[in-house]
């Protein structure tokens, strides 16, 4: 599969500082990654389809997938099983939402085998924002990186990788290079990709929970709906591959 890029670009400069405490809070809330594995929830759609066949939809990342002070049902990952719940022409899909609050790239290798024994057909990749907000070295979050998106592809599951900016404070050394890894996996993997996942939330008082730093309810539709189209185009390849 050819690398798909979402259409809508903005500036998004003024924004990242409030991103940094919400991510860091999660750090230091020592949140066990290796609680993983229970924390994953499971929900199949019951949408009338032809085919009987079900496509199995994990994700994979940190507080802003888990739903750092959020109810289960007000996450972006619930909307977007709520809308493949209307759509009568696509397959039934199952959810496993495996992220955890404060996961690095390091934590996601460690949780990523419990996610592959449920088999998911298709993994939303969403880590690596921690490691930037610790300052860890470049090439350690891209090796991860590319551990686990080698180690999805080897299970023959597509991969639909969530990009993510780092606060301007932290330096354009590092955080330019920091975002640019993205896409460059992206490139060399042949992944679906999302530059800024956050684009049109982040830094907007409008869109942040009481605390004015983490996404609330009203943003999470938002969030949905920047993923919402490329996540379409994976399953509808995936169910043609099957057929």
């Amino acid at each position: 599969m050819g690398l798909r890029l979402p259409s809508k670009q903005r500036n998004l400069r003024t924004f990242f500082v409030r991103l940094l405490a919400p991510l860091a809070l999660t750090i230091l809330g020592g949140i066990s990654v290796f609680a993983s594995a229970e924390n994953i929830k499971e929900q199949t759609t019951n949408t009338e389809v032809n085919s009987n066949r079900v496509i199995t939809i994990g994700v994979l990342g940190d507080s802003l997938s888990a739903g750092f002070g959020l109810k289960p049902d007000e996450t972006w990952v619930h909307h977007i099983e709520n809308t493949f719940k209307g759509l009568a022409q696509f397959p039934k899909t199952r959810f496993i939402n495996a992220s955890v609050s404060g996961a690095t790239t390091d934590a996601g290798i460690q949780m990523l085998p419990a996610l592959l024994k449920q088999k998911p057909d298709i993994v939303i990749l969403e880590l690596g924002a921690n490691d930037g907000l610790q300052g860890k070295p470049l090439p350690l979050i891209y090796q991860n990186l590319t551990q686990l998106i080698t180690q999805i592809k080897s299970t023959g599951a597509d991969i639909l990788l969530l990009g993510i900016r780092l606060p301007p404070n932290l330096g354009k050394r590092y955080t330019e290079p920091f975002h640019a890894q993205f896409q460059s996996l992206a490139t060399s993997f042949e992944l679906t990709y999302i530059p800024f996942f956050l684009e049109d939330v982040a830094g907007k008082q409008e869109f942040m929970q009481g605390d004015g730093l983490h996404p609330n309810a009203l943003a999470q539709p938002i969030i949905a709906e920047r993923v919402l189209p490329e996540l379409k185009g994976l399953v509808l390849e995936r169910e043609s591959f099957a057929q």
